[in-house]
C-alpha cells in the first residue's frame, strides 16, 4: 500500500542507473518496497527479476551460490559459482534484486561489482541498512510512511493510517478507523515515526486494549525508555522502545520462545519448534499454545504451505530474540539443540528417501536449507572436532538431496572446511572423505577424486567400518566407471559394496549398488548378467515406490535393451514401465551416468 513516491523514484533510478541501494532503518519497509518496484517492471525484463533473499546468511563462501541457487542455475561442474553466475547474465536483461546486504556488505559489494562489469544487461536492486560503495551506486533512503501534519484534516488516506487499519482489523475483524478514534490512530503513527514494522506490532495489542488505551501505553513507554526524552528519539530506537514493549507484554515462556526460536534461519514448523525449544521452563505440550500466543502478537508471522503451517520471524524480531537468547546464557545450548535436531533430520531424510515419499522429502529439505546451512555454519563456528565430526553427517546423508537440487558446491565447500577440522579416525570421517569424492567425481573434478578417495579407503580398511567400507567400494567404482578407466574393476567394487550392503540389510545401497554393477556388466558386453541385476534393481524400486533411483535404472537399462535390438523394449523402458522413457543412444556408444550416488547410513 502506498508508497507511490518512493516507487516512481526507484524505477526512475533504475531506468538510467545499473545499481540501485534502498537504505534506511530495520523495519522501514525496503524489503515490501523493492518486491513491490519488482512486480511492476517485470515486462522490462523479458529474462525476469528474481529476489534472492540474504538475511539468514553469514557465511560469505555461500554468497555467489545462494545466488545461483535462486537463479535455478543446476550446474554440476566444479566451476566457481560466481563464474556459473557470470555466464549466465551475461546476455541477459534481468533485475536481480538482493535483499538484507547488511550481513555481508563488503562480499555483496564485490560480487555486485563483479556481474555488473560482465552483464551489460544486468540490473541490481538492493536493500540494506548502509550503501555498498560500489562506483555506479544510487542511494534511496527509504523514509517512513507519510501521515498529515498534526491538525491536517482528516488522515484516512495517508500509507501509515491505511496500514494501521489494515493490521488491526486482522487483529480484530470489523476495526474502522472513526471519527471517534482517528485522533489516537494518528497518534500511535505518529508516536511510532510512521515506521511499518512498529506500526504492524502496535497494531497487535488491539486484540486486548482499546486504540485510546494503546496510545497511553505507548506515550509511557517512550516515557520511562532508557534512550531517554522522546523528542530526540532516533527512529531506530523507537522501533526498539515497541519491540521491547512487545517482549515486556509476553509471557515469561513467550519469551523465552521468542528467544529461542532466534536460532532458527529461514523459519520452522511446530516440530522442530517443540524439539529444539522445549525444556528448560517450556513444556512440549506448551508449544503449541506458546506459538499461537507469539502470531497473535505478530512477533512469529504463519505461512501456510501444502499440507503443513511453517512459522517465521522478520529479521528485526530474530535479531532482538538473539540478544535476548545471548543475555540468557543459553545461546551455545540452542544453537546445539538446532544442531541436533537437523542432524537427525538429514539423517531420517536419508532413511525414508528410498520409497514413496520422496517428493515430499525433497520439498520439506527445500524449505529447511537455511536451517541446515546454519547448523553447519554453526559446526565450523564452534572450532572442535567432535563439532565438526556432528556437521558431516548433515552433508553425507543427503547426498540424493544435493543432486536433485543442483547444488553440489555446496555441499564439498562444507565437506571440505567439517573435514579439515575433523582430523580424528573415526568413521564419520571416513564416509565423508567417500561422499567428497563422490561429490567431486560427479563435477569431474577427477584428481581431487581420486585423492579423497584413496584417503577414505585407507581410514574406511583400518576402522573396518562396515558402511565405510561399502561406501568406498561404491565410489571406487564410480570412479572406474565413470571415468571410462575399467568398467571391469568397477563392476568388481560394485559386486564388494553390493555384498556389503546386503549384509548391512540397506535396502537403497543395495538397489543403487545393483544399478551400478548392471551399468559396468553392460558396458562389457555380459548383457544376460546385466539384465538380471538391472531387473533386481527394478524389484526393489517398485517394492518401495522408488521414483528416483527408478528413473536413472529404466534409462540405463534402456539402453541394454536397445543395444540387444529389442528396440520397442529399449524405446519404452521395461515391460513393466511401459509409460517411462529410456534414453536412447547410438550402439557402441559410452554410456556416463552421474545417477543416485552415496549417503551416510
Amino acid at each position: 500500500m502506498g508508497r507511490r513516491r518512493e516507487m516512481a523514484d526507484v524505477r526512475r533510478l533504475l531506468s538510467g542507473s545499473r545499481m540501485v541501494t534502498l537504505t534506511g532503518v530495520g523495519g522501514v519497509g525496503k524489503t515490501r518496497l523493492a518486491i513491490r518496484v519488482g512486480t511492476t517492471l517485470r515486462r522490462a525484463f523479458p529474462d525476469g527479476v528474481w529476489l534472492v533473499e540474504l538475511a539468514d546468511l553469514r557465511s560469505p563462501e555461500s554468497l555467489a551460490a545462494v545466488v545461483c541457487e535462486a537463479l535455478q542455475i543446476r550446474d554440476r561442474s566444479a566451476r566457481p559459482a560466481l563464474e556459473l553466475l557470470i555466464d549466465r547474465l551475461r546476455d541477459k536483461q534481468t533485475l536481480l534484486i538482493l535483499d538484507n546486504c547488511e550481513h555481508l556488505p563488503a562480499d555483496c559489494a564485490v560480487m555486485c561489482d563483479a556481474l555488473l562489469r560482465s552483464a551489460p544487461g544486468l540490473r541490481i536492486l538492493a536493500t540494506s541498512r548502509k550503501s555498498l560503495g560500489i562506483d555506479s551506486e544510487q542511494i534511496v533512503e527509504v523514509p517512513p510512511l507519510t501521515l498529515p501534519n498534526a491538525g491536517t484534516a482528516r488522515a484516512d488516506g495517508s500509507d501509515a493510517v491505511q496500514l494501521f487499519a489494515e493490521r488491526a482489523q486482522a487483529a480484530m475483524p470489523g476495526f474502522a478507523v472513526t471519527d471517534a478514534n482517528r485522533e489516537a490512530v494518528e497518534g500511535i503513527c505518529r508516536r511510532l515515526d510512521c515506521l511499518p514494522l512498529g506500526i504492524e506490532l502496535a497494531a497487535a495489542h488491539l486484540r486486548g486494549l482499546s486504540v485510546r488505551q494503546l496510545l497511553s501505553r505507548l506515550d509511557d513507554r517512550f516515557r520511562l525508555s532508557a534512550f531517554g526524552s522522546r523528542a530526540v528519539l532516533p527512529r531506530h530506537q523507537t522501533l526498539r522502545a515497541l519491540i521491547d514493549w512487545s517482549y515486556a507484554l509476553c509471557t515469561d515462556a513467550e519469551r523465552a520462545l521468542w528467544a529461542r526460536v532466534s536460532v532458527f534461519a529461514g523459519g520452522l514448523d511446530l516440530e522442530a519448534a517443540e524439539q529444539v525449544c522445549a525444556g528448560d521452563g517450556i513444556a512440549r505440550a506448551d508449544v503449541l499454545d506458546l506459538v499461537a500466543g507469539l502470531v497473535d502478537q505478530s512477533i512469529l508471522i504463519r505461512e501456510e504451505h501444502p499440507g503443513h503451517v511453517r512459522y517465521r520471524l522478520l529479521e528485526t524480531i530474530r535479531q532482538y530474540g538473539r540478544e535476548r537468547l545471548t543475555e540468557s546464557g543459553t545461546e551455545t545450548d540452542f544453537l546445539r539443540r538446532h544442531r541436533d535436531y537437523f542432524q537427525d533430520l538429514a539423517v531420517r531424510g536419508e532413511q525414508e528417501w528410498f520409497g514413496p515419499d520422496q517428493l515430499a522429502w525433497f520439498t520439506r529439505l527445500r524449505a529447511e536449507h537455511g536451517n541446515i546451512r546454519a547448523a553447519l555454519e554453526f559446526c565450523l563456528w564452534e572450532r572442535s572436532d567432535a563439532a565438526a565430526r556432528a556437521g558431516i553427517p548433515i552433508v553425507t546423508s543427503l547426498p540424493s538431496y544435493w543432486l536433485a537440487s543442483g547444488l553440489l558446491h555446496e555441499p564439498r565447500r562444507w565437506l571440505d572446511g567439517l573435514l579439515a577440522a575433523a582430523s580424528a579416525p573415526t568413521p564419520e570421517r571416513a564416509i565423508g572423505l567417500c561422499v567428497n569424492a563422490w561429490l567431486a567425481i560427479v563435477q569431474s573434478d577427477l584428481t581431487k577424486a581420486d585423492e579423497l578417495l584413496a584417503q577414505g579407503r585407507v581410514l574406511a580398511d583400518r576402522l573396518g567400518d562396515p558402511m565405510a567400507t561399502a561406501h568406498a567400494a561404491f565410489v571406487s567404482g564410480h570412479a572406474m566407471l565413470l571415468s571410462g578407466r575399467d568398467p571391469g574393476q568397477a563392476a568388481a567394487f560394485f559386486a564388494g559394496a553390493l555384498d556389503r550392503y546386503r549384509s548391512l540389510g540397506h535396502r537403497e545401497f543395495t538397489a543403487k549398488a545393483l544399478c551400478f554393477q548392471a551399468l559396468s556388466l553392460s558396458l562389457l558386453r555380459r548383457s544376460d548378467q546385466a539384465a538380471a541385476l538391472f531387473e533386481e534393481s527394478q524389484r526393489m524400486c517398485e517394492a518401495h515406490g522408488d521414483s528416483w533411483l527408478m528413473a536413472s535404472l529404466l534409462a540405463v537399462y534402456g539402453v541394454e535393451l536397445w543395444r540387444q535390438g529389442d528396440m520397442s523394449q529399449g524405446r519404452r523402458g521395461t515391460p513393466e514401465h511401459p509409460a517411462q522413457t529410456a534414453v536412447q543412444r547410438p550402439a557402441g556408444h559410452r554410456h556416463q551416468h552421474r545417477g543416485p550416488g552415496v549417503g551416510r547410513r
